[in-house]
């Protein structure tokens, strides 16, 4: 027992000494493993409980950090996840965010293609495949900002095609072809999607 408690201390002692090592080249990822890897051996030995307390507070933050990135990952909070990569990288002269901002970069990428996909076939009214583009654009990035443009866009070409489509009714079952006449050009363009009401347009 004494053999191995000698043994534990020792590597206790050269655990930490790996930690300062790493932790003075500015090396804090690998400063943090040798701290774990130590912390897992001997916990309560002095070379663990005396070493630097404002290190030990740095290492921790680092941690929490690489912690809270990979959450963000699995989040799909891109933007976030950026930044704080980043971050990470320059706190630590041995951590590559490169992988990390690479993977983030083409799940942006591949989401904004979708959404691009999506304003493609509605231009030619094929609404199935725009909702299908629609999906995977939000699937791949839910906080993909383009999202919210495009929602508001599309609602509020509804909301146009709506009052038109009201306006064109009430116009044409009365008889008003002066006005829809008048009214062509806006009227035309809110009911483009509409084949029926559009060649009742053309022919007022």
């Amino acid at each position: 027992l004494d053999q191995l408690s000698a043994e534990a201390r020792n590597d206790s002692r050269i655990g930490m000494n790996a930690v300062t090592a790493s932790y003075t080249r500015g090396e804090l990822f690998g400063a943090l493993q040798r701290l774990q890897e130590t912390f897992f051996l001997g916990e309560h030995l002095n070379p663990v409980i005396l070493f630097d307390p404002e290190i030990k507070r740095e290492l921790f933050d680092f941690y929490r950090d690489a912690r809270e990135a990979r959450k963000l990952f699995d989040l799909k909070d891109y933007a976030r996840v950026d930044e704080l990569a980043q971050s990470l990288q320059q706190r630590s002269a041995d951590f590559s965010a490169a992988q990390i901002l690479s993977a983030s970069s083409s799940a942006q990428r591949l989401s904004d293609l979708a959404l691009l996909a999506a304003q493609q076939s509605i231009a030619i009214k094929d609404f199935d495949k725009a909702d299908l583009s629609l999906s995977r654009a939000t699937m791949l990035w839910p906080l993909n900002p383009r999202i919210e443009q495009f929602t508001l866009e599309m609602t509020s070409r509804v909301d146009t095609r709506n009052v038109a489509t009201t306006e064109f009714d009430r116009m044409y079952e009365t008889g008003n072809y002066r006005a829809l006449y008048d009214d062509r050009a806006r009227l035309g363009v809110a009911l483009m999607t509409d084949s029926t009401r559009a060649e009742k347009l053309k022919n007022a």
